[in-house]
């Protein structure tokens, strides 16, 4: 039996469609997965962040590890506006009014809106498309905290109170 040529083009075509197929399908499960296991598992460790942040008792055992990452949980402040840099003696853009929690040093982020009608520079690490442009605060005598970023890029950092929060 003879096959003509044309023919063994397109039974091999077929095996390695076939062949290629179920290796595409195991990798594209593979990425999945992966996926779906770090996107739980920087849920959970961000919710974990928020939760040591407040403290014990001060946000509501309700409110699982698994809450979306996003959603209101606790008070929320704008970043632009209270951690907004300040114009330095150089020049620049200056954080001296703006402390880490840990001591370490301040890193800076850029904002902006669509329009770009407010833009700036932010004494903290946070990406404000990810993230948004709210983060969790708390008031520590006449100090506000505010913690930026997701994990595992958050920062704790401390400024003195405004007036607008002050109660």
């Amino acid at each position: 039996m003879e096959f003509e040529p044309f023919a063994l083009y397109i039974i091999a075509t077929v095996i390695l469609w076939a062949v290629f197929r179920m290796k595409f399908i195991t990798a594209l499960m593979t990425v999945y997965t992966a996926w779906l296991l770090i996107s739980f598992g920087t849920l959970i460790a961000t919710n974990y962040e928020k939760k040591q942040f407040y403290g014990p008792g001060e946000i509501a055992d309700s409110i699982s590890y698994l809450a979306m990452p996003y959603a209101p949980t606790g008070d929320l402040a704008s970043v632009a506006i209270y951690l907004d840099s300040k114009l330095g003696e150089n020049g620049g853009n200056s954080c001296n009014h703006v402390q880490r929690a840990d001591g370490g040093p301040i890193a800076m982020s850029t904002y902006s809106n669509h329009d770009e009608s407010l833009s700036g520079v932010a004494c903290c690490q946070h990406n404000f498309e990810s993230a948004g442009w709210l983060v969790p605060y708390k008031v520590v005598g006449d100090k506000l905290h505010m913690l930026c970023g997701t994990f595992p890029n958050t920062q704790e950092v401390i400024t003195a109170l405004p007036e607008s929060i002050k109660k």
